[in-house]
């Protein structure tokens, strides 16, 4: 089989895509890298009833997913979780991995794509396409994920008008998060009129990137 599961230290598993040796989380804990980048990068509100919308770049095999509604769950948030990914993985891999759980909830979802899918009061909607040209509307999302695989192996996904799409889909003061470090990366964000700076990395990557919108002129 192409994609295989491996066990990382701390105690959640990654996959590999045994055609090109890339992994879709670190090798050094999948878990711990997605919860510190992205769900602790996000600083979201922990309270009842509170609403945390997503667009995630790059579903992969959903570790990000888990994370986050686990996180929401545990504080009776409700997740508005809207993912865009090109090549959405076989029931097979995904079904088996640590967001197994969830796969019923992901499954209805990639049904019908672009529409969706309710579960306990959380909605997912998955876009099975590239990201580039999507109408992801305006100033929508309070977080991204932005997620896919680096600016050396999906070129596509890192130009300056992907960029720009995402960044405008951020509410003011919502935060683009990602685990990329580079001053590309990070100029490019930069570009697309985010304040950047710099976290402590996870998963054996020294930094990670945090691109925050401004705050709306009164």
């Amino acid at each position: 089989m192409r994609w295989r599961w491996i066990d990382t230290p701390d105690g959640s598993q990654t996959l590999v895509d045994d055609e090109t040796g890339l992994t879709f989380r670190s090798r050094h804990g999948a878990r711990t890298e997605s919860q510190h980048v992205f769900v602790d990068g996000a600083q979201w509100p922990r309270a009842p009833g509170a609403r945390w919308t997503v667009l995630e770049v790059g579903l992969g095999p959903g570790t990000n997913l888990v994370c986050t509604h686990r996180a929401a769950v545990a504080c009776g948030a409700v997740l508005d979780y809207v993912a865009v990914e090109r090549a959405p993985l076989p029931e097979a891999v995904f079904a088996t991995g640590p967001a197994g759980a969830l796969w019923p909830w992901v499954a209805r979802a990639l049904a019908v794509p672009g529409h969706a899918a309710e579960a306990a009061g959380h909605r997912l909607t998955v876009h099975v396409d590239d990201v580039a040209g999507l109408d992801l509307g305006a100033e929508r999302f309070d977080a991204v994920y932005f997620d896919p695989f680096g600016p050396r192996d999906q070129p596509a996904s890192w130009t300056a008008p992907v960029l720009a799409q995402v960044a405008a889909a951020l509410r003011p003061q919502g935060r683009l998060l990602t685990y990329a470090a580079s001053r590309a990366v990070k100029d490019g964000l930069r570009a697309a009129g985010l304040t950047v700076r710099s976290r402590p990395g996870a998963g054996g990557k020294r930094e990670c990137t945090v691109g925050q919108k401004p705050a709306r002129a009164v």
